[in-house]
């Protein structure tokens, strides 16, 4: 028996689930709601001391223990798992700076071509 993931069964899915995945979104900028800055800035400040916190708290004995990854328990290290999140930190810090310079193009030059090498 072929196994078929989600498909076939009933699920919730967001307005945007096309857009997400390449189509047009489906909503309004108006009708986009969530958490305002500040506690955007309150929550991200909050993991940032949650990570350094670990990194203090993390021996340096215990970088080199083996860790499995996955379902799959592929070998790394404490220190390859740190690595890895740092780059995955990485990617979506440049994700966020890609979506800002997008909203605020959107905001500051609605109707424009867009702005190149900053001008």
């Amino acid at each position: 028996m072929k196994a078929e993931g989600n498909r076939g069964r009933a699920r919730d899915r967001s307005p945007d689930e096309g857009y997400e995945r390449g189509g047009a979104s489906t909503r309004s900028s108006d009708e986009v709601t969530g958490p305002g800055l500040a506690e955007l800035l309150k929550r991200f400040h909050r993991q940032v001391d949650l990570a350094l916190r670990q990194l203090e708290t993390t021996s340096e004995g215990e970088l080199t223990q083996v860790r499995g990854v996955g379902r799959a328990r592929i070998p790394s290290t404490v220190l390859g798992l740190l690595f890895h999140a740092a780059e995955h930190i990485q990617r979506h810090n440049g994700q966020l700076l890609v979506t800002v310079k997008v909203l605020l193009g959107e905001k500051y030059h609605s109707g424009n071509p867009p702005v190149k090498d900053g001008v």
